[in-house]
């Protein structure tokens, strides 16, 4: 989260800094320097990645998903007519 006032910045980036009265400069390394992790850095996702990752959406993610959502949309209008009785009645 970042908030911008005159002459005080305050980031919060896996803990809290505290940098007061920075310059414009130093403030674009700083954004430069904090974007990506050291460790993410040299992560190339494969091939072989892509295709594993593909397959776990497309096999498992996405049909969780829509099994869940529908479910829980049948539950909520099954709820509202035990609450509020059967449609078409007064």
């Amino acid at each position: 989260m970042l908030h911008i006032m005159p002459y005080l910045v305050h980031i919060e980036y896996a803990g809290t800094f505290n940098y007061s009265e920075l310059g414009s400069s130093s403030l674009r390394q700083l954004a430069t320097t904090m974007s990506v992790p050291d460790s993410d850095k040299d992560h190339v996702l494969t091939k072989r990645g892509e295709r594993r990752v593909f397959m776990f959406i497309a096999v498992f993610l996405f049909p969780v998903l829509s099994i869940v959502l529908v479910g829980g949309y049948g539950f909520l209008i099954w709820m509202m007519q035990l609450i509020f009785g059967p449609p078409g009645s007064n």
